[in-house]
């Protein structure tokens, strides 16, 4: 893969992740699905989209693949197709696609807004493109070298802090053995980690701090959190996040879904027998501490005091959400509408990268010639 084709699918990348996110919206809203492990599913399928984008790369039929100008070619050759329908592969779609008519073969080719942007930056200078990649490339690498000596930096600290720890109890968790001790180092919240051997580390100073009942709710969250493997898609997202840290509001979405997992983990406590008044009573206790600054790769068990106020009004059940719609309390809609969710996700675009063949309509000549000739008139000017 060259570098043309990096600077494309780093473009891209910001029209891959908003292109999943709004269709995820559309569907939960369709759906009325509410906060659980379904939700919290489906809003990492953006995430997904963007690596599953990456990995699909440029298409061989694209204007970059063909060296194809589009700010070079005649009037009349720039298209656009919009329109929602079903997929040729799953699932219904969202699309606004680009099209250019390349000049030698009259062929429709596909182009990308990292496309358009390439040659357009490539205009001024034929070298920024290569530079804006390499800097982004050097921020990622930057970033993601951090976190990992962030990484080891804690588990060092940690395995010195486990020779003094308190064994407090070992359970199993879908075939995985869990040790839950108290730390006489680390303060603030309990939280989990570990992804082949979990763990759950209770502070000491917050063990003491807890009654017996409280301990055991607490405990039962951060087993939710193991159950559900969070921490592991925690890993992924911001791994993923720091290769494309350039895309606007990614921390936010993904700040949404950490709150959406301990709303989930307090469902399972719940749900698996411990008691809501006693979590809410750990989370009311523990809502001046703060998560040990040293570690980023953990569920926490309390972040901030909106989510609190939140997590203690579901507990107490004084939040209940509408009801669902279109039969996704069943199970077989659930999954079917999943799949079919997760399809249209990753087949949608906005602008970004795709390879189906245009087919010409008759409403599409009438657009053509009333309003995207006009336009094309426009930016040819606008860009000469």
């Amino acid at each position: 893969m060259n570098s043309l084709s990096f600077f494309n699918l780093f473009a891209n990348a910001t029209i891959s992740f908003w292109t999943g996110v709004i269709v995820v919206f559309f569907f939960v809203w369709l759906f009325r699905i509410k906060t659980g492990p379904w939700k919290l599913a489906i809003f990492l399928l953006p995430f997904l989209k963007v690596l599953f984008d990456f990995i699909a790369g440029v298409p061989a039929n694209s204007i970059l693949a063909h060296g194809v100008n589009p700010y070079l070619i005649p009037e009349g050759t720039r298209l656009f197709s919009l329109g929602i329908g079903l997929s040729s592969y799953f699932g219904p779609t969202l699309n606004l696609r680009f099209w250019v008519k390349d000049p030698a073969t009259g062929s429709s080719l596909p182009a990308s807004v990292g496309d358009f942007l390439y040659f357009w930056i490539k205009h001024y200078n034929t070298s920024l493109p290569l530079i804006i990649l390499s800097v982004a490339l050097i921020i990622s690498a930057g970033l993601i070298v951090r976190r990992l000596f962030k990484a080891v930096q804690f588990e060092k600290i940690r395995r010195h802090d486990l020779r003094q720890a308190t064994m407090l109890s070992s359970l199993k968790v879908d075939r995985r053995h869990v040790d839950i001790y108290i730390s006489p180092t680390f303060t603030g919240t309990p939280f989990t980690g570990g992804v082949v051997h979990p763990y759950i580390c209770i502070p000491e100073t917050t063990y003491k701090s807890l009654t017996e009942s409280e301990i055991s709710a607490v405990i039962a969250h951060e087993i939710g959190h193991i159950k559900y493997l969070d921490l592991v898609f925690t890993i992924f997202v911001q791994f993923l996040g720091d290769l494309f840290w350039f895309i606007p509001g990614y921390n936010l979405f993904a700040g949404k879904i950490d709150r959406m997992r301990e709303v989930v983990a307090d469902q399972f406590a719940v749900n698996s027998g411990a008691s809501a008044e006693y979590l809410a009573s750990a989370l009311l206790k523990l809502k001046e501490s703060s998560a040990p600054s040293t570690f980023t790769l953990y569920s926490a068990f309390t972040r901030e005091r909106s989510l609190l106020k939140l997590r203690v009004l579901n507990l107490l059940g004084e939040n209940q959400e509408r009801p669902q719609r279109l039969g996704w309390n069943r199970l077989w809609v659930r999954v079917l509408m999943t799949a079919l969710i997760a399809g249209s996700v990753s087949r949608s675009t906005i602008g970004g990268n795709h390879s189906d063949i245009l087919h010409q309509r008759p409403m599409d000549k009438y657009l053509e010639k009333e309003i995207f000739e006009p336009l094309n008139k426009f930016f040819d000017k606008w860009f000469h």
